[in-house]
């Protein structure tokens, strides 16, 4: 039988690891051949944990997963279980952190995730209201990364974002007529970088509570970059400095 589209399927031998070890896991699908080790331990696990396992034929798999690279295995969710937001905001070591303000399309949020997890991203906060939620749109945007990054949803981002500045966080919102240039600042630990929507950008209040604001510079005509894209200039920009760091470089 297909897939009910409002299930989640994850698929591949990583993602659907770490999704028995977090998420509430309805059905596991095995098309792959037997005495694979990897897939004979997830199956092994899916047993002892009581969950029904069916075998399907690969091209079964490549329908639903639309041909992604499944490796033979996939899980359907029953619902994704968020993060909580305070064991994120507890633990610098996470950072960065990203905190999403308005991102209200389902594909900008899967891409997101992906570029996040991709990143080395510690974990993603969204608002309860004017956003997109966890979806199978969205599990299927992010490629398999989404078992392996935290998300969190917060009542209120500006509330949020006092509480990570009084546990220690430096917030940085993206805004394409900010003075300072992601290239040209400097980027303390640890930190929070906030990315709002193409549209609109950040809300004023949102804004307002940043430590900081960076824009992104943008040599041709167009306005501004896909959040998505956006998101991945500036945890990439983090990453290179933090690599940099690390080996004794200067930025």
């Amino acid at each position: 039988m297909p897939i009910e589209e409002r299930k989640m399927l994850i698929y591949g031998i990583h993602a659907v690891r770490a999704s028995l070890a977090t998420q509430r896991v309805e059905r596991l699908f095995v098309a792959a051949a037997r005495n694979r080790p990897a897939v004979d331990r997830i199956v092994a696990e899916a047993k002892a944990r009581g969950i029904p396992i069916e075998y399907v034929p690969p091209a079964f798999l490549d329908r639903e997963t639309d041909r992604g690279v499944h490796q033979g295995i996939a899980v359907r969710l029953e619902d994704y279980v968020y993060a909580e937001a305070e064991r994120l905001f507890d633990d610098p070591s996470r950072a960065p952190l990203l905190l999403l303000d308005g991102i209200e399309d389902p594909h900008n949020l899967g891409a997101i995730v992906r570029t996040a997890h991709a990143a080395g991203a510690g974990g993603i906060v969204l608002p309860r209201h004017r956003s997109a939620r966890v979806t199978p749109v969205v599990a299927k945007a992010a490629a398999g990364a989404l078992p392996h990054i935290p998300i969190a949803i917060v009542t209120n981002l500006a509330d949020a974002i006092a509480t990570l500045q009084e546990k220690g966080w430096w917030i940085a919102g993206t805004d394409p007529l900010a003075d300072a240039s992601l290239y040209e600042t400097d980027l303390p630990d640890p930190i929070v970088f906030v990315m709002g929507s193409e549209g609109r950008g950040l809300r004023r209040r949102v804004k307002g509570k940043c430590d900081l604001l960076l824009s992104i510079p943008i040599l041709g005509s167009v306005g501004s970059l896909n959040v998505s894209v956006a998101t991945g200039v500036v945890l990439y920009e983090y990453l290179r400095r933090q690599t940099a760091a690390n080996k004794g470089e200067t930025r």
